[in-house]
């Protein structure tokens, strides 16, 4: 497999590589918003870069770009897809920034994991964890997603992110619960613990 390149975020002066993407949910919400890709990478599968900052306790999007045709180059794409206002006022979540996560977002039990966490596009806090405090985090914020009146919305955004593929329409409610448990980190919004 092709190591993907990474989308970025500038924080306190530091770059740093971002595992997720960030304006995953806002596009499958938003799907008429896509960039156009005039050429597909196979580094770059999902079509665009980004690179994010957070200035001011706001979280914005500071580029976004395309693989344009005319020598393999980036084109920015970034006042097509957002015209008006680059704060991310619609992203709420965690966004994991440790040197621990390697390419494959990786929890080894030895690290140090730390995550920024976004509400609504405002920077709350950073949070610190060890390996046992980062595994009883995810069970405690996935008892009280689950319990929470956001259940339904949750189940829509996993249909969504899921639609296209087969193996993932099979599932049953438990399989879908498993499934959003041992992704808790990606699937919160709101951070309950």
């Amino acid at each position: 497999m092709t190591k993907q390149i990474s989308d970025t975020l500038l924080y306190e002066g530091s770059v740093y590589f971002l595992n997720d993407d960030l304006l995953e949910k806002y596009f499958i919400e938003f799907p008429d918003k896509m960039p156009d890709f005039e050429v597909i990478s196979s580094d770059l599968w999902k079509g665009y870069s980004a690179e994010y900052k957070i200035k001011e306790g706001q979280l914005f999007i500071n580029k976004l770009k395309v693989l344009a045709r005319e020598a393999y180059r980036m084109r920015s794409v970034l006042k097509e897809v957002f015209p008006n206002d680059t704060k991310m006022e619609w992203f709420s979540g965690l966004i994991r920034i440790d040197d621990f996560k390697g390419e494959f977002a990786l929890e080894p039990e030895e690290a140090i994991f730390e995550y920024l966490e976004i509400y609504k596009g405002n920077y709350v806090q950073k949070r610190i964890f060890d390996f046992s405090q980062l595994q009883d985090f995810k069970k405690a914020q996935f008892e009280h997603l689950i319990a929470s009146d956001e259940m339904p919305s949750m189940y829509e955004l996993w249909h969504k992110i899921h639609a296209a593929d087969k193996y993932y329409k099979e599932m049953d409610l438990k399989a879908i619960n498993q499934d959003i448990a041992d992704n808790i980190l990606y699937y919160s919004e709101k951070v309950y613990v």
